[in-house]
Order: structure tokens, then sequence, then C-alpha cells
């Protein structure tokens, strides 16, 4: 028996049997919330062309998995469950009615079937057990983990030069919290909260900020460029380690540094 068939085999029981059970965290479960979508893939199969898989993931955290074998006369097998994070920020659990268990990772355009130990499937081909995202209303899945797995400090202003030390912790920031779309963080002088949106295309809006009242004479210049920065903010780019904010004409109009939370 072939290396690549004892694989293939593996994969069958796994695939319908799965019995793991990955921990779940008492996180807010930003899976669900940021995942929806279609996502379309063809996985190897012992004796026919390929299994059609479409992974159906809805807005409620709900899922629909439908598994048709090419030209065999089977129906489709349909699985529905429910969508939850696992203890890995990009690996999800698929939880069906009738207890299987399929773990997933999450990739840039799609996402990736795993072994029970969270492994990727070692078959030769990179795309063997990848599903490839059709259609999808939410913004970028690795993006939301990014942003809201760290803090991001401020390091220039379109608008104005920036005089302090980036390693202080007096230095503007902000933090993105996925589990109340809320935005919390440091302007120079005052802490502020508002919430914000991502969109397709790298859209964002950040909106209804409220800061206390101190009244700081040697930073008041910054922290008003900053906040009217981050109203204005309507595109991000994520890259290097860097946040940049830009307005409606994608003009770059704050960059941030990633820093451990």
């Amino acid at each position: 028996m072939t290396r690549k068939t004892l694989i293939l085999l593996f994969f069958y029981l796994l695939f319908f049997s799965w019995g793991i059970n990955p921990v779940i965290n008492g996180q807010e479960n930003i899976c669900k919330k940021k995942l929806n979508g279609v996502f379309t893939g063809t996985f190897p199969c012992l004796d026919c062309p390929g299994i059609k898989v479409t992974l159906v993931i809805k807005e409620d955290g709900t899922y629909e998995l439908t598994k048709a074998y090419l030209e065999k006369n089977i129906a489709p097998i349909i699985e529905k469950g429910t969508v939850q994070c696992t203890n890995s920020k990009k690996t999800l659990l698929l939880n069906s009615t009738n207890h299987n268990k399929t773990i997933i990772r999450i990739r840039k355009n799609g996402l990736l079937l795993m072994d029970s130990s969270i492994n990727e499937f070692n078959t030769g081909e990179e795309n063997d057990y990848f599903l490839r995202i059709e259609r999808t209303t939410s913004p970028s899945i690795e993006d939301s983990i990014q942003l809201s797995a760290h803090k991001w400090q401020l390091r220039e202003l379109s608008k104005i030069s920036l005089k302090w030390n980036h390693s202080s912790n007096q230095s503007p920031h902000i933090q993105f919290h996925t589990n109340n779309k809320k935005i919390y963080g440091f302007s120079g002088c005052n802490t502020f909260s508002g919430t914000y949106k991502l969109g397709l295309n790298n859209t964002i809006k950040i909106s209804e900020i409220i800061a206390t009242k101190k009244f700081c004479t040697s930073t008041m210049e910054v922290e008003n460029a900053f906040l009217d920065m981050l109203r204005q903010s309507r595109y991000y780019s994520l890259e290097n380690a860097s946040l940049i904010l830009m307005d409606q004409n994608q003009k770059a109009l704050g960059t941030f540094k990633m820093q451990n939370l």
C-alpha cells in the first residue's frame, strides 16, 4: 500500500468520524462573526475522481457542509452544525449536530482542513484539502485577527511631526476589540474609546469617538491631529508589522507599529 493511499485512508477515517475535541476558549467568537461565506474545493478520493466539498458559513455562526462524490451514483452528504473557535486564533472547529468534529485553519484566501493533531495533511499536493473562498460579505479574516491581537503605537502623522519617546507607554496608541467592535487607546493626553467597522477591499470606518477631558498644553496639537486622523480614516493597510490608515483617496494619514499587548 502506497504512502499516499495510507494518507487517504487516514483522511477518510478522520473526515467521517473526527474523534477530536480541541479546547474551546471563553473569548468572544470572532470566527463566527467574521467568516461568513461560501468555500469550495475538491478533496482526494480513493475510488472516484474526487469529493466536491462546499462549506457555507452563515452570519449566525452555523454552517452547512456538503460532500458530493464525483462520477458516483451517491446522494451528496450534508452536514450541519455550529462554528467554534479553538485555543488557536487561526483554527476553527466545525461541530456538527451528529457530533462529528472537523478542524480547519484560516488562510488568506480560504480554509485548510487539518488532521486531529491540528497539522496539515502531507499528501505532496498543497491544495488537496484547501477550500477556496467563493463568496463573502466579510473583510479579511486574518486582518481582523491581526488587528485585535496587538496594540498599535503611532509612529507617524501626515499633518505634523511627532516628538516623543516611541518606547514609552504614554505615546499615542490604539487597540481593536473584535468582541464588541470597539477601539480603545491613548491620544497623547487623554484616553478614548469608539467603534470601528471593517469592510471589503480594506475599508474601515472609525466613529463615535469619546475622550476624557484633560488638558495638556504640550500634547494637544498631536492629540487633535491624532483623533482627526481616526475620524477621517476610510482605508487601511497591514504590512511588515505596520498599520497604515488612509483617507477616502487612499492617501496615508497615519502609520502605526505593532506592539505586544
